[in-house]
């Protein structure tokens, strides 16, 4: 992390205490902060809606089950729906992943979901994200962001930036 000091002729200490507080609320650990608390909550409430809905103004809707996959689910006792649900554990493992969280000084990286150590459910959120046209199996994904997506986030991480400079300087 780079550190942000004031020099001039005279000594402004009020300046370089705001400097301080500026750059402890732009840390690792303050953007680790926010992104457990703030980024981590957005991205899944928008993976819960989206599975609610099956789609999104981001995902797109999700394409309608095909005849053979419904009467497979019915035959299975799973019911025809809804899409991507019939254990419910896909939805759990986007829902409520803690995910992982890499921080170092320089940088902080949040991914989401965390890797699972269920390789069949792995699999499965990988081909539906993506989906797969070999197995002729449509993207439906659940997880992704767009641009009102970002700007509620860069929203919200200016407030917390903006909350944190003022705790540091008063």
């Amino acid at each position: 992390m780079t550190s942000m000091r004031w020099s001039s002729e005279a000594e402004d200490l009020g300046t370089n205490r705001v400097l301080s507080a500026v750059e402890r609320a732009i840390s690792s650990a303050s953007l680790a902060f926010w992104m457990e608390t703030v980024a981590k909550t957005h991205i899944q409430e928008r993976a819960r809606a989206r599975f609610a809905s099956e789609g999104d103004n981001v995902s797109g809707q999700w394409q309608a089950l095909a005849p053979a996959t419904i009467a497979d689910r019915i035959a299975q006792q799973y019911g025809a729906g809804p899409i991507l649900h019939r254990t419910g554990a896909l939805e759990d493992y986007i829902v409520n992943n803690p995910g992982v969280m890499l921080v170092d000084p320089e940088a902080v990286v949040f991914e989401t979901p965390a890797p699972s150590s269920d390789a069949e459910l792995a699999a499965k959120y990988l081909t539906h994200q993506a989906g797969s046209p070999s197995r002729r199996i449509p993207a439906r994904p659940m997880v992704g962001l767009g641009v009102e997506d970002a700007a509620t986030l860069l929203y919200g991480l200016t407030e917390s930036i903006e909350i944190a400079i003022k705790e540091g300087i008063l």
